[in-house]
This record gives C-alpha cells, structure tokens and sequence, in this order.
C-alpha cells in the first residue's frame, strides 16, 4: 500500500500504468506468470477502493444525471480522475471477465470482489436504470452473460457470478424491446452459444443453466 501512494504523482497517472499500460488483462501473462499477474491484480483493486473506485466524481454520474433533467443545465467541470470508473468498466468488460475460466481460484476471487463493488455501485444509483443502457455497463452485461452460459464457475465464484447478475439486471438483454436491432442480434448469439454448450453440460450444469435463464428466452 505504501507503494501505492508513493506511485500517485507519476505521469501517466499511476491509474493509467496499472489499467491501461500494464497488461493486467493480456492471456500470456496470466498463462505463464501468475503470481505476476496476482501481484498486479491485487495493486490495482487496493488503488481503486482506496478511492472508492473514482465513482463518486465519474462523468458517467454527471452524463445520467444530465439525462434524468433534461431541462436543467449543468456546469460540471471534468477532474482528472473523471474517466476513471469508466476505466474500471472498460478494463472489467473487455479484459478481466472474459479471461475468469482461465484465471487461478485467488485470481479470481480478487477478480469477482472488484466486479461486485462496481455492480453494488451501479445497482445503488438513483438514476440506475440510465446507467445499465450506457455502453460500457452493456458491454459489461453481455460479458456476465456469456460468462454466465460458457463458465464451469462453482461455490462462492459462482454466487459472486449470479450476484452481479442479478444487480446489473442482466437476464432482461435476453427480453429485447421489438425495435432494438442489437438486442435481437445478442439474443441470436446467446442462443447458438447455449445450443453449442449444451451438448457438453452435465445434467447438473444444464439444470442450472436452465433453472436460471427467463421462460420468455427459453420457449422462443
């Protein structure tokens, strides 16, 4: 920790060097360096709780609250720290929750904590439902969800699993509204995977599985 607040003047930002520079995401590096990569994980989680994962002061806040008042003007000035829950969710999405199969058990126990301080989060905005349409928070539900059809996840990684599930309102991208193109298009793509996977699912895999996923998705 003490080398973390000793870092918090570098340029790039220590924010920067640890999500974006360093290859906390890359496959190679969890592969065949996995203390490393532990190592790594477990800075960049501490750096971000310390400040409460940037949330509070995120323009992703200012963008939803803006949109909840049409009427009212807002001028909000952008601090430097403003993208960095955005950073989060990009870094969550794009690299760490895909990769959570291959990941070690301590990996990913740091991994799935992180994941539901930001759902916990989202979950408690008061303009939450703004919130899970912004495309990084989508593109960070379609990844529980796919995790959630291709994981051989169990015990507290599966709980942690359903938990942000549940509070990112996940199920409901498989009930698209009838104009929403995408929608219908990720629909397609969960549903190929689905049929794909089921064939190598044990019995209790597939009651899980299907114990879980809306009626309206599974009688289409």
């Amino acid at each position: 920790m003490t080398v973390v607040f000793q870092l918090r003047g570098l340029d790039p930002s220590l924010f920067t060097l640890l999500l974006d520079t360093l290859p906390i995401g890359d496959s190679w590096l969890l592969s065949y360096f996995g203390e490393l990569h532990f190592t790594l994980l477990t800075s960049t989680i501490q750096f971000t709780e310390v400040h409460d994962l940037f949330y509070s002061n995120s323009s992703i806040l200012t963008s939803s609250s803006a949109s909840n008042q049409p009427g009212k003007m807002q001028f909000v000035s952008e601090g430097p720290t403003a993208k960095y829950f955005e950073g989060i969710l990009k870094v969550l999405a794009q690299k760490l929750v895909p990769s959570l199969n291959e990941m070690g058990e301590r990996q990913r126990r740091l991994v799935m904590k992180w994941l539901e301080a930001v759902v916990e989060c989202v979950s408690k905005a008061t303009s939450k439902s703004l919130l899970l349409a912004h495309p990084l928070v989508m593109s960070l539900r379609r990844q529980l969800l796919r995790l959630f059809i291709d994981s051989a996840l169990h015990g507290e990684a599966y709980k942690g699993l359903m938990n942000s599930i549940g509070g990112l309102n996940v199920f409901s991208l498989l009930t698209p509204t009838v104009d929403n193109c995408e929608g219908e298009e990720f629909v397609r793509e969960i549903s190929e995977r689905l049929l794909v996977k089921v064939g190598c699912m044990s019995e209790e895999e597939f009651q899980r599985v299907w114990a879980e996923l809306p009626p309206v998705f599974l009688f289409k």
